[in-house]
C-alpha cells in the first residue's frame, strides 16, 4: 500500500500541469499518455493487492493521504495538501462496476451484485470489410435510418451471425423459413447482440419481433453460461410487455418455435391466461401484459432486480394506457431496454426517451413506395355483388395462360382465400393456399413448393407471407385491395423482385380509400392517373377536397405521422427495489423522494385493478417449483399451440369459479 500511495503522489505532480492546461482524453499528448498508462499501472496493483479488503474494493477508494497515522508508519511519505489529495482520490475513486470487470465499461452489475457481459457481438470478416460508402448505400437500399454512436454495419445474411449466434438457433431459424434477413433485422441484430438499449420503429409485419427474439435468446445462453444458473423463484432474466392478449400469444408462439429445441422456460401472463406458478417457479421469458405486471407484482410472485432485459412492444399506444408502468420499466437502471414501435415516434419524445435509455441506438425502417417500372393494370368491378365479377376474371385470365407461369393472388380474409382456391381447383391441380391460421410447419411447406415450381399458383392473406421473399413471380392478382397503405408498400416490393410481374388490381367501389394515396403516389412519380382509380377515389370527401380545393390528405394518414407523446423527464435514478417486494414477502425500504419522484408506480399498479388483488396482505402466491441448470423440461409437443386459460388455482381479474357458476344457471334456465 505504502508503493502504491507513492506512486500516486508522483503521478499527481504530472497530472497538475496537464489539469491546468485543460488537455482532453482525445488529444494527443505523449505527456497526458505518459499519465494514463502510469494510473492504469496503479490501479491494475491496486486491484491485485492483498492489503486491499474486499469491503474497500465494493465502495469508492478513499486514500489515507491525509491520515497522521499512515504518516507517521511511513516516514518517507511527504504530507499532500487539499488540493493534492483530492486529485488523487479523484483520480483513484474507483465504481465498483468497473472494479469487479477491470474497466470493462460493456459489463453490468445487477442489484444482487452478479455481473455479466452484455456485448456477446462478433463482428463477421465479410461484414467487417466494408467502407463507409458501401454502409450507407446498403442502408439507403434497406430503407434504414439509425441515430446513435458507434453503430454497428448491417449484415447482409444469417450467416454473419454464425460467430455470435448459436448453430442451433440458425438451424432452426432456417427451418421456420427465414431464409434471408428483414431490411429492419440486418440493422437492429447487430446492435442488440452489443447490449445496447435499442429504439425500433417500423410498420406492422416488418420483422421487428424476430429482431430482437433472436438477439434475446443469444443473451440469455450467455447469461445462464456466466452466471451457472437459470432463472430463481420469482425472478425473471427476460420480461418481454405486450399491450393485448393476441400480440403477446404471437409472441409467445414465435418465440416457443425458435426456442423448441432449448431448455428455457417461457411463461405467458395474460387476462386469458393466468398461471403465476410459472412466474413463482422462475422462467427466463416472462411475456405480460401490463395490467398482469401489476398483478403478479402486487401478489409477490415476481422481483425485477434480476430482469437484464425489458421488452415494451408498441410504445404508443402502451405509454398511452400505461404511463406508469411503463416508466417503471424504463426506469430500471441495469436493465437493457428494448422499444418497440409501429408508428413513428417524434423528436421532442425521442429527446425524452433517451434520458431513460442512456446510449441508445435508433433504427427505423421507413421505405418509399415506387411504382416505376411495374406493369400495372386496373380491372373496375364496380357492379354487386363485386366478388362475382372478380371470380369471373380469375377463371378468366387462367383460362389464357398455356406456358408455365407462377401467379401470386392476395385477399384479406380466410374465408376468401379458401374460397378462392377452391373455385381454381376446378380449372387447376396446381394451386394451394395458405393464410395465418395454419400451422407454420404446414405453411413453410406450401412457400417452398411455389419457390421451387412445384406450385403454380398461391393464394394467400398479407399476413402469411410477412417474412417470405419470392423471386421470379409472374403474376400479382389483389384479388381484394389491401386495407392499409403499408400492406400496399409490402405487396410492391415483393413484385419489384421480379422485373417482369404484372400487377392486376380488382377495384370495387368501396376501395375509394386505398385509390386515394395510389392516385397520389402515381401523380407525385409523374404517370398517369387511370380514369377508373380515379373515379373511385374522388368518392372519398378528403381526396375530393384535395383534387378541388388543394387541401391536403396526406399528412392525415396516421402511417406517415410522427407521434408525440407527454413523456415524462426521468426522475432522479429510482432503484426498482423501490416499486418491489423483497425476499420474504418484507417491503424494501428506499428514500420516500425518489419514490415520489417516479410517481408512486406501486400504488398505481395497485390501483389499476380496480378494488386489486383478491388475496390479503398475509396470503401470498404459491412456492412454485425450484430449477437447477442441469434440470431438463418436460417435452411439449403442443408448443406452438398458445396455452388455454387455466381454470386450477386462476388468479387474475376474472373469477372463473363465478364464470363457471354463472353458466351452469343459465343452462339451468334455458332447460
Amino acid at each position: 500500500m505504502t508503493d502504491i500511495i507513492t506512486k500516486l503522489t508522483a503521478l499527481d505532480d504530472i497530472s497538475r500541469p496537464l489539469r491546468s492546461h485543460n488537455i482532453r482524453s482525445d488529444d494527443e499528448s505523449s505527456t497526458y499518455d505518459e499519465f494514463m498508462r502510469s494510473l492504469g499501472e496503479v490501479e491494475d496493483e491496486l486491484y491485485s493487492t492483498a492489503d486491499v479488503e474486499v469491503e474497500s474494493i465494493a465502495n469508492p477508494v478513499t486514500l489515507p493521504t491525509c491520515d497522521n497515522t499512515v504518516i507517521a508508519e511511513n516516514p518517507g511519505i511527504t504530507p499532500l495538501n487539499e488540493s493534492q489529495a483530492s486529485s488523487c482520490m479523484s483520480a483513484t475513486t474507483v465504481d465498483s462496476s468497473t472494479t469487479a470487470n477491470h474497466g470493462r465499461t460493456s459489463d453490468t452489475t445487477t442489484d444482487v451484485g452478479r455481473k455479466h457481459i452484455r456485448d456477446i457481438y462478433q463482428v463477421d470478416p465479410s461484414v467487417d470489410g466494408m467502407s463507409i460508402q458501401e454502409v450507407v448505400k446498403l442502408k439507403k437500399s434497406l430503407g434504414i435510418e439509425t441515430t446513435g454512436v458507434r453503430i454497428p454495419k448491417p449484415i447482409g445474411s444469417f450467416a454473419h451471425l454464425s460467430q455470435s449466434v448459436a448453430p442451433a438457433l440458425l438451424r432452426r431459424l432456417q427451418k421456420l423459413g427465414y431464409a434471408q434477413p428483414m431490411p429492419i433485422q440486418c440493422q437492429a441484430m447487430p446492435v442488440l447482440l452489443q447490449g445496447r438499449n435499442t429504439i425500433l420503429m417500423g410498420e406492422n409485419g416488418c420483422g421487428k419481433t424476430a429482431a430482437y427474439l433472436l438477439p434475446l435468446a443469444c443473451h440469455i445462453l450467455a447469461l445462464i453460461k456466466e452466471w451457472k444458473s437459470v432463472a430463481k423463484k420469482r425472478s425473471a432474466y427476460c420480461v418481454i410487455v405486450a399491450l393485448t392478449h393476441d400480440s403477446g400469444s404471437q409472441i409467445y408462439m414465435e418465440l416457443t418455435r425458435l426456442l423448441k429445441q432449448l431448455n428455457l422456460r417461457v411463461a405467458l401472463i395474460t387476462t386469458s391466461y393466468d398461471n403465476y406458478n410459472q412466474v413463482v417457479s422462475g422462467t427466463e421469458f416472462l411475456i405480460v401484459t401490463p395490467a398482469k405486471l401489476c398483478d403478479v407484482i402486487k401478489q409477490k410472485c415476481l422481483l425485477l432486480h434480476e430482469a437484464s432485459y425489458v421488452v415494451l412492444e408498441d410504445f404508443v399506444k402502451m405509454y398511452r394506457k400505461h404511463p406508469d408502468e411503463v416508466e417503471m420499466l424504463l426506469s430500471h437502471q441495469d436493465a437493457m431496454k428494448v422499444v418497440v414501435s409501429n408508428a413513428v415516434i417524434g423528436a421532442e419524445t425521442l429527446a425524452v426517451l433517451r434520458q431513460y435509455m442512456k446510449s441508445s441506438v435508433t433504427v427505423k425502417y421507413a421505405v418509399k413506395p415506387s411504382l416505376t417500372g411495374i406493369s400495372l393494370k386496373w380491372i373496375p368491378c364496380l357492379k354487386e355483388p363485386s366478388r362475382v365479377q372478380k371470380t369471373t376474371f380469375v377463371g378468366d385470365l387462367l383460362s389464357h395462360f398455356h406456358k408455365a407461369y407462377r401467379m401470386l393472388i392476395f385477399a384479406n380474409e380466410r374465408a376468401t382465400v379458401e374460397n378462392i382456391s377452391s373455385f381454381i381447383s376446378h380449372i387447376t391441380e396446381s394451386v394451394k393456399f395458405i393464410h395465418e391460421e395454419l400451422q407454420r410447419d404446414e405453411i413453410i411447406s406450401v412457400i417452398e413448393e411455389f419457390k421451387n415450381g412445384k406450385l403454380q399458383i398461391l393464394v394467400s392473406t398479407d399476413a402469411a407471407l410477412r417474412n417470405v421473399v419470392l423471386l421470379h413471380v409472374n403474376y400479382v392478382v389483389h384479388f381484394d385491395m389491401p386495407r392499409s397503405f403499408m400492406r400496399y408498400c409490402g405487396r410492391i416490393r415483393l413484385a419489384q423482385v421480379s422485373d417482369d410481374t404484372v400487377m392486376y388490381h380488382l377495384i370495387a367501389k368501396y376501395d375509394q380509400v386505398i385509390c386515394a394515396y395510389i392516385c397520389h403516389l402515381l401523380a407525385e412519380e409523374g404517370q398517369e392517373i387511370p380514369l377508373t382509380v380515379e373515379k373511385v377515389a374522388l368518392n372519398w370527401k378528403p381526396y375530393r377536397d384535395y383534387r378541388h380545393h388543394g387541401k391536403d390528405f396526406v399528412s392525415g394518414m396516421k402511417e406517415f405521422n410522427e407521434v408525440d407523446l407527454s413523456l415524462r423527464p426521468n426522475p432522479t435514478k429510482v432503484d426498482v427495489k423501490s416499486v418491489i417486494w423483497g425476499e420474504g414477502g418484507t417491503r424494501i425500504e428506499t428514500d420516500h423522494s425518489q419514490i415520489s419522484d417516479a410517481h408512486d408506480v406501486q400504488a398505481a399498479c395497485a390501483s389499476h385493478n380496480g378494488k386489486g388483488s383478491d388475496l390479503g396482505d398475509g396470503d401470498s402466491c404459491d412456492e412454485g417449483q425450484q430449477y437447477g441448470i442441469n434440470d431438463t423440461l418436460s417435452d411439449d409437443e403442443d408448443s406452438d399451440i398458445v396455452p388455454k386459460r387455466q381454470i386450477v388455482k386462476s388468479r387474475g381479474l376474472i373469477n372463473l369459479e363465478k364464470l363457471k357458476q354463472r353458466r351452469l344457471r343459465m343452462l339451468g334456465d334455458d332447460m
